[in-house]
């Protein structure tokens, strides 16, 4: 799949001389519909009505004047110099209004000075985090010739790891739900009707269920997006070191979720709460089976007690794994901190609607399954006899006390 390709959904082009064939944007809206994209054409920004409609967009082309329509001759306006400041604001507002709901790339050709819309876009403080997303700013001559116009568009994608992989996970999703819908309207077109009346016979929660469904099924028959690695690992070499701050935060983003996003007012598995207490700060987490937790309104949840490592010799490393003891299991990356140690040997059950309001996030699997595992294994284990020092390593000093003395 060429990069191109990734871009596999509908283009919206808003200037105001658009319907121009001969104009700069005409020629490049000529060149999309060469390649077959689909375009969309504004020649004033559109409203929220319909920027809500823009989700889906497979990329903006915006143009920076945005002359307001004075019903004069074409002529006329033309001889007209608006100041900046007539159109600059609304183009922020639409720009803050699309990446609220999407992460497709807004690209700005114009006539106007690219370097002055860049400082421009870097110092409104509406776009404050405009240096993460940026938004490419093109001379219309520069990407007037085809060759020009897609490789800008495919530079964008080359230069945003993020964006190539979500759009490579992207294109294989849709495929993925084409296939389901497909297979399953084969079947029965009222099947999801057959499953929610299984979890209300079940008093299940229906909603959880049926989303979990689709969720796992597209999962377990998406095809393994074949990425670039030379996209994906990117050319950090002019970038500084990945700060320890950045680190913590990445992992943590990829195995927690906040409570502010979560959304729900039902007990998961994984839930985690921080309970603060006149003598202590500790967390608690749930490791109640989901089956258990989606059939009562308040359940009593399983928690396990933890505490916050603040030394990392208490943990040992191996192969990047953490070694674990048989009494307590160790999460790394969760809640904002590096490490929480959870144990086994203390277990406290509480009613979901009394910890629901110390709710702080979400663990997600696979540690919120390994920890199930691990407890467990825990209340099943086998006492095993404690190997004596020395055993396996010489010791400096070794004495044995007269009563443990062999009898001759």
């Amino acid at each position: 799949m060429g990069l191109i390709d990734l871009y596999d959904g509908i283009a919206v082009v808003v200037d105001d001389e658009i319907h121009d064939s001969n104009s700069g944007i005409g020629r490049i809206v000529k060149h999309l519909k060469d390649r077959n994209i689909p375009v969309v054409k504004y020649t004033e920004l559109p409203n929220d009505e319909a920027i809500k409609h823009l989700h889906s967009v497979s990329f903006i082309i915006l143009d920076w004047e945005l002359k307001p329509d004075l019903g004069l001759e074409e002529a006329e306006a033309a001889r007209i110099r608006f100041p900046e400041s007539l159109y600059a604001p609304e183009n922020l507002e639409f720009i803050k209004r699309v990446r609220e709901i999407t992460y497709c790339p807004i690209f700005i050709f114009t006539h106007h000075d690219a370097k002055k819309i860049i400082k421009h876009l870097h110092d409104a403080e509406m776009v404050p985090d405009i240096g993460k997303h940026p938004i490419y700013v093109e001379s219309k001559d520069d990407v007037e010739d085809a060759g020009r116009l897609f490789s800008t568009l495919e530079r964008w994608l080359k230069e945003q790891p993020a964006a190539y992989a979500l759009k490579m996970i992207h294109v294989e999703t849709k495929k993925a739900e084409t296939e389901l819908f497909k297979k399953f309207l084969n079947i029965n077109p009222a099947w999801p009707s057959v499953l929610w009346q299984a979890s209300q016979d079940d008093k299940s929660e229906y909603t959880l269920d049926l989303k979990d469904f689709i969720v796992q099924y597209i999962n377990n028959t998406i095809a393994i997006p074949e990425f670039e690695e030379s996209i994906v690992r990117g050319d950090f070499s002019s970038h500084p070191a990945v700060a320890e701050d950045d680190l913590i935060a990445i992992y943590n983003g990829a195995n927690y979720v906040e409570a502010t996003s979560i959304g729900r007012k039902n007990a998961m598995t994984g839930d985690l709460f921080l309970m603060k207490e006149p003598k202590e700060t500790y967390y608690l987490i749930n490791i109640k089976p989901l089956c258990d937790l989606i059939r009562q309104k308040n359940p009593r949840l399983y928690c396990l007690k933890g505490k916050i490592i603040t030394d990392s010799d208490e943990l040992s490393l191996y192969e990047g794994q953490i070694i674990q003891k048989a009494s307590s299991e160790v999460l790394p990356h969760i809640a904002g901190v590096k490490a929480i140690k959870f144990s086994f040997r203390d277990l406290k059950v509480e009613k979901w609607n009394r910890l629901k309001t110390h709710l702080i996030g979400q663990v997600l699997p696979p540690f919120s399954l390994h920890i199930q595992q691990r407890y467990s294994q825990y209340l099943h284990r086998i006492g095993l006899p404690r190997i004596p020092d020395g055993y396996f390593r010489p010791m400096e000093k070794c004495t044995v006390s007269a009563s443990s003395q062999s009898i001759g």
